[in-house]
């Protein structure tokens, strides 16, 4: 049993690794785990990039069908029946002209 607890503490505390001569491979080490580490760093910001240009796409696709219902809106209003129809319910007393319109021209 103090054998198993010998083998257990000198495994934590590294000893395995100058026993298999691990010391001289330790800036290969090193420069794995630095290579680990940029690849996870990177794939986090590649997938942060794709996340806030799918949310800027969905914004387009709302403001694209936001403008659509505003110039059909638009497009509606200049007809002369609905501009009628709108003096109507507003309550205004104009009314369309019974004449065409005519040029004033001023004599000298």
């Amino acid at each position: 049993m103090a054998a198993i607890s010998k083998y257990i503490k000198s495994f934590f505390r590294g000893d395995f690794l100058t026993v298999i001569k691990a010391d001289r491979n330790i800036p290969f080490i090193l420069y794995v785990f630095v290579l680990i580490i940029l690849y996870i760093t990177i794939n986090l910001l590649i997938e942060q990039t794709m996340t806030v240009r799918q949310e800027n796409e969905r914004i387009i696709k709302e403001l694209n069908i936001d403008y659509t219902q505003k110039s059909l809106e638009l497009i509606s209003i200049d007809t002369r029946s609905k501009i009628e129809e709108m003096l109507r319910e507003k309550g205004s007393s104009l009314e369309k002209p019974e004449t065409a319109p005519v040029r004033i021209t001023a004599d000298k």
